[in-house]
């Protein structure tokens, strides 16, 4: 943030919305994508469902994450100039298991503005 104009003081309120600015830089993407996330964590049963369902298939998310390593930083790049989730960096890799060919390359899952207020963007 660029303050514009003459400096005025911060006023409690203003101070506490804002963020602390990391002063190391992450050691990795994966690092920048977790600093970034802004989503509420959840804690239901199908949350633990799909974890469980990830944490048991490790060559899987192997597999995913080689095939995303050319993308994935432009993506991040990307959430970061628009102040959004990084988290929404890994919906392509969420969505690949739900392609119902196995040779077609996952689509683009694209958050509308009607789940947009659901997923607190």
């Amino acid at each position: 943030m660029v303050p514009s104009g003459d400096l005025q003081p911060i006023t409690a309120t203003h101070a506490a919305t804002l963020a602390v600015a990391q002063l190391t830089p992450p050691a990795n993407l994966w690092e920048r994508i977790r600093r970034g996330y802004g989503m509420p964590n959840l804690d239901n049963d199908l949350v633990h469902d799909r974890e469980q369902w990830y944490s048991s298939r490790s060559n899987y998310i192997l597999r995913m994450t080689e095939r995303s390593n050319k993308y994935m930083f432009h993506i991040v790049e990307e959430l970061e100039r628009r102040n959004m989730p990084t988290e929404l960096a890994l919906l392509p890799l969420l969505k690949a298991p739900l392609t119902h060919k196995r040779c077609q390359p996952p689509k683009l899952l694209v958050c509308g503005s009607s789940c947009r207020p659901r997923a607190n963007i």
